[in-house]
């Protein structure tokens, strides 16, 4: 007998209810991780449990000190840098420990162990260390492409900063020689326009007085206080001498 949808669906619902996984954010985080192996595959940046969050942030803040970020993009980028380099020093770790084990050899030096290594003969299966080791660099190559971008990322947002600045700096620069410029018209036209004024001033001081030709003449035949006229003063000597010939 056929069973239909609902119950499938019903069944599928209760055998939900019994499930035994993780509940708890701490539980799913663990459970999240037993798939990882090596690490080596990570794409995003991540802290493991082996390392120290303390530890990463002052690396990080060691990187951005370095570069030494002016803007918002630049932080970003940097911070990214800070994420790769941190990824690719696990991988000079990991190098180093594989060569350590696989290459140390007291009768060979380390260079005739890797040749040892690489040397195959026909037939000859490839050695575990060689490809180990070719294994660890195509893990690698992901991050070495991010931290190349990074770095141009990082590049191109100060060249980008930089042209902007550069472009403010031009404006503000036009702008003061605008003001300058108009301040010095506006100098130049108040200037004319005092002199206009003054000129106007001296024209109307100069101009010449209108007077009544009488009084013009009372005023010349009037002396002035402390004043004695020539006329007067041969009136006073014919006088005088005409007195001098009677007294004789």
């Amino acid at each position: 007998m056929p069973v239909s949808t609902a119950a499938i669906t019903a069944r599928n619902r209760d055998n939900a209810r019994h499930s035994t996984g993780p509940r708890t954010p701490e539980g799913k985080a663990v459970s999240s991780q037993n798939a990882r192996k090596h690490s080596f595959t990570v794409a995003t940046h991540q802290i493991l449990a082996s390392e120290d969050p303390a530890e990463y942030a002052a690396f990080e803040d060691e990187i951005i000190t370095i570069y030494d970020p002016k803007s918002p993009r630049e932080h970003l980028a940097a911070v990214d840098i800070a994420h790769c380099r941190w990824a690719l020093r696990r991988f000079d770790e990991a190098e180093l420990a594989l060569l350590d084990t696989c290459l140390s050899n007291e009768s060979q030096s380390p260079g005739e162990a890797l040749g040892f290594h690489c040397i195959t003969g026909p037939g000859e299966p490839i050695s575990p260390a060689l490809t180990s080791l070719d294994l660890l660099y195509r893990y690698r190559r992901p991050w070495d492409r991010r931290h190349q971008q990074a770095l141009r990322e990082f590049d191109q947002a100060r060249l980008d900063r930089n042209r902007e600045e550069r472009q403010t700096l031009a404006k503000e620069r036009a702008a003061m020689l605008q003001d300058r410029e108009a301040y010095k018209q506006t100098a130049q036209q108040q200037k004319q326009e005092d002199l206009q004024t003054n000129t106007a001033r001296e024209s109307q001081e100069l101009r010449p007085i209108e007077t009544t030709p009488g009084v013009h003449k009372q005023e010349q035949q009037t002396p002035r206080a402390g004043f004695v006229s020539s006329s007067a003063v041969r009136a006073s000597k014919s006088l005088l001498t005409s007195e001098a010939k009677a007294v004789a």
